[in-house]
């Protein structure tokens, strides 16, 4: 059973203690509470009220109370905005579950855009209430200041519209006191793609584009074997691959749970064997060998330039080397013989004096 007194009286204690420590925090709650004439006309506040911490009840009922308070904000540090709200869901949801798991009512919400915030609600025994509603509601107003409010009602069908109407009121101070929003500084959100859709588009896509080229481009399969320099560049292209491998090793490491650059890693991976490969082989491993090197270059160019690579500087540097190995390699190939015939500029010259 939880008593009303002791529940509030709590908190009221609690930021009495330390006033000093809201030094760098220059909201209270008359502040934000002012933004709404419902605290005013449809509440009393409590004479044990503080400057930091304000207790009501309601004017019809002395069972629906409401106390806020401001206290100083841990810093969030160096977060996008959707890893901290995905942070607070978990705590959330953690926190109702374990709620639930102990045969009681309880959900949540989270609000995503500043101010950041998160409400949860849940039925629990009160002292002189009997079942109630208790709901906490935790707002970021500014990057130094959290106001955070603990209200409760009966949960009774008779005053189930006056609970609605705090907890709507209450809510609604997010957005009444909005001039008051001091705004987080947040880091980029992290759009890389993960899992399937990160192998989908990251590594199916390319390879399917190279397959493409590979067929259009048949007419290059006639030419002779690959000569030295034609080796060597494949082989360029296979050390830039495991080079850039070798690099963000740890950081492949690290997202392979949730399969975070996992498509960066098979394309640089695929390169590299089809460019070792290629180099012991044919003209149509070489050909595709080329293509492959296109295509790999741009696709690590535009990933680094969207953000979706481990160290975008790399791999963009590498993107680039790629696509110039793969177009010099496509120079030396195509200068090279037909197969049975000579060079192409031999054949082009017994044609012109035929004519």
């Amino acid at each position: 059973m939880i008593s009303i007194r002791k529940l509030f009286a709590a908190f009221l204690f609690l930021f009495t203690l330390v006033p000093a420590a809201h030094a760098a925090c220059e909201l209270t709650p008359e502040h934000i509470l002012r933004t709404s004439p419902y605290f005013s006309e449809r509440m009393t506040a409590s004479q044990d009220s503080t400057q930091y911490s304000v207790s009501y009840q309601h004017v019809d009922d002395p069972r629906i109370v409401a106390t806020f308070s401001v206290s100083p904000a841990q810093p969030v540090g160096e977060v996008s905005r959707s890893d901290y709200v995905s942070l607070l869901e978990e705590q959330s949801r953690n926190f109702v579950n374990g709620v639930v798991s102990r045969g009681r009512w309880a959900d949540y919400s989270v609000y995503p855009f500043d101010p950041v915030a998160t409400r949860i609600i849940e039925q629990d025994e009160v002292d002189r209430v009997g079942t109630a509603l208790v709901g906490q509601m935790r707002v970021r107003m500014t990057p130094e200041c959290l106001l955070t409010a603990y209200y409760l009602a009966p949960a009774s069908m008779n005053l189930r519209s006056r609970w609605v109407e705090l907890d709507t009121r209450i809510s609604e101070l997010r957005d009444r006191a909005s001039f008051l929003t001091v705004p987080e500084t947040w880091l980029p959100d992290d759009t890389t793609p993960v899992g399937g859709t990160a192998l989908g588009i990251g590594f199916g896509v390319p390879v399917a584009v190279m397959a493409l080229l590979f067929f259009l481009m048949g007419n290059m399969r006639d030419l002779d074997g690959p000569r030295v320099l034609t080796k060597t560049v494949m082989v360029c292209s296979g050390i830039v691959g495991i080079g850039v491998i070798a690099v963000q090793f740890q950081l492949y490491q690290e997202g392979l749970a949730e399969l975070r650059y996992v498509d960066n890693f098979a394309l640089l991976a695929t390169l590299a064997i089809l460019s070792f490969a290629g180099a012991f082989g044919g003209t149509p491993k070489s050909l595709f060998v080329f293509i492959a090197s296109c295509v790999t270059g741009i696709t690590l160019s535009i990933n680094s330039y969207l953000d979706w690579t481990p160290v975008p500087a790399i791999t963009s540097f590498a993107g680039v080397a790629l696509i110039l190995m793969g177009v010099f390699g496509f120079y030396v190939l195509s200068s090279g013989s037909i197969a049975g015939v000579g060079s192409i500029s031999e054949l082009k010259k017994k044609l012109d004096h035929r004519s």
